[in-house]
């Protein structure tokens, strides 16, 4: 009898964790910004979005480091991992991404949305 308790605690907590792990990724839509008034011509990708590349990201994923494969340096890149949802996904911290950058200061909530804004825009290179 005792050992078909533990049989059972052991499935029911096996069940637990499975369940536990499968959590649904977050995804950009997520993330909450407000209306910031900006346009295609005050969020580009030459004025904005490479301006926070390489304050926040390419100190670790350029093309000569590639921290986990990852290179973030140049236009093309960098739309990437924009139209794969990894971008936002990390640093943002959204719910099964690696949050990004690791060991420095989360990207400012007005940096995430400006990235936002450029990718629901089309991330164009502009």
């Amino acid at each position: 009898m005792q050992l078909r308790t533990i049989h059972i605690l052991f499935f029911i907590s096996f069940l637990f964790l499975l369940f536990y792990s499968c959590k649904k990724k977050e995804s950009a839509n997520d993330i909450q910004c407000g209306n910031m008034g900006w346009t295609n011509d005050s969020i580009t990708y030459s004025k904005t979005i490479s301006t926070i590349m390489l304050k926040n990201c390419i100190r670790c994923h350029s093309n000569s480091i590639k921290k986990g494969w990852v290179d973030l340096e140049g236009y093309d890149r960098v739309k990437k991992y924009a139209d794969n949802h990894k971008l936002l996904g990390t640093i943002a911290h959204l719910q099964g991404f690696k949050a990004m950058p690791r060991g420095a200061a989360m990207v400012s909530q007005e940096d995430i949305c400006r990235i936002k804004f450029w990718i629901d825009n089309g991330a164009q290179n502009n």
